[in-house]
């Protein structure tokens, strides 16, 4: 049953890095393209 527990645990953690890893790299993304747009306006 611990062990359950520590699986969940660690894929919770592992979910929540993931997540913020793929909201800070589109975020970047869609900067990084307006930049671009501005620029060549």
């Amino acid at each position: 049953m611990h062990g359950f527990s520590v699986s969940f645990g660690l894929q919770a953690v592992l979910l929540g890095v993931s997540l913020v890893g793929t909201i800070a790299f589109v975020h970047g993304k869609r900067h990084g393209k307006a930049a671009k747009g501005a620029a060549a306006a």
